[in-house]
């Protein structure tokens, strides 16, 4: 649990490419619901990027709330929401989101996102 709450951390203070660089496995797969995988360390850093610079043009994460972490030995459920600001309006939308995670070695090796815009 402190490992993901560091992930967490990580992610809130540093932003999204130096923890994806931090506690990703070189091999990891990447998938959000409905969508196709990433699959390998450089095609989710692609992906990644290419979020983090539309997030910049339009706004910024206001904040990410953990509510709950479910652990079962290498595999984590952790259920958040995450509030985006637009530069243009002011407007925040929340997603509420669960990521699922398998961790192996310290390092995230497959993720999975669910979620829904509120």
């Amino acid at each position: 649990k402190s490992q993901i709450e560091a992930f967490y951390a990580d992610l809130r203070t540093n932003g999204i490419l130096p923890t994806v660089d931090k506690y990703y496995a070189d091999n990891a797969v990447l998938a959000e619901a409905g969508q196709e995988a990433k699959v390998g360390k450089p095609a989710i850093v692609a992906a990644e990027t290419y979020f983090a610079n539309m997030l910049e043009k339009t706004g910024h994460f206001e904040a990410i709330e953990v509510h709950d972490i479910i652990i079962d030995g290498d595999k984590a459920v952790i259920e958040q929401t995450l509030s985006l600001k637009f530069k243009d309006s002011n407007d925040i939308v929340k997603q509420h989101q669960l990521d699922i995670q398998v961790w192996s070695n310290g390092k995230i090796v497959k993720e999975t996102f669910w979620h829904e815009k509120h």
